[in-house]
């Protein structure tokens, strides 16, 4: 008994640490709401103001890879400025989703960080409470000309947008995550003024999807 006792113990310490992380990152949980999360992706609007979107794709392939359930990946153009934002809003379980870099989406095709991750939070007109998204600035090369890219990253559980240092852990228990992307491609020689684009854009975005997402 008294040889068995120490194996035991070391059996049962191993059998809860699975089950604590097994927990944390929804792997056996089967959720309503996470089937719930992903369907309300369909209700974001396709037109918003005088923006209009054109649909994107994700390969099946990629959505399995990022443990993503759902996804809408459209091209918003203002029709009076021809400005264009896009956005890859994404759902799924919080474990992969919580760790699902830009560093990697991003630089798959072809762009590299130029400035460090910052914090941008902001009081939207129509949510109760502020966003706080990370923003940093890409660039890559095309056909000899420099472009830049303008990036805001966020997640979301519960209706606010936020960006924490941790978010695996932040999100921990929550059955269903939303992650939002928003970024504007433009070329270095374009006016400074268009680094404002996706802020704007966030705006009049984020109403548009809090009640999509989480209106009753």
């Amino acid at each position: 008994m008294k040889r068995t006792l120490p194996l035991l113990t070391a059996f049962v310490l191993v059998l809860v640490a699975g089950l604590v992380h097994g927990l944390s990152t929804g792997r056996w949980r089967t959720s309503h709401r996470l089937e719930e999360a992903v369907a309300r992706l369909a209700r974001v609007p396709q037109t918003i103001g005088a923006w209009h979107g054109q649909d994107g794709t994700m390969s099946d392939e990629e959505k399995r890879v990022a443990g993503i359930e759902g996804a809408v990946v459209r091209r918003y153009t203002n029709e009076a400025t021809k400005e264009s934002v896009s956005i890859m809003l994404i759902c799924g379980p919080q474990g992969p989703i919580s760790v699902h870099p830009p560093e990697v989406c991003f630089a798959g095709a072809g762009f590299e960080f130029e400035t460090e991750p910052a914090h941008y939070s902001a009081q939207v007109p129509g949510l109760a409470n502020p966003v706080d998204f990370k923003t940093a600035r890409l660039n890559k090369k095309h056909r000899g000309v420099l472009m830049h890219m303008d990036l805001f990253w966020a997640w979301n559980a519960d209706g606010t947008w936020t960006a924490p240092q941790e978010p695996r852990l932040h999100f921990a228990g929550q059955d269903a995550l939303y992650k939002l992307y928003v970024y504007h491609v433009h070329s270095a020689t374009e006016a400074a003024s268009d680094q404002h684009v996706c802020q704007e854009f966030l705006g009049v975005l984020l109403p548009k999807l809090h009640e999509a997402l989480f209106a009753k």
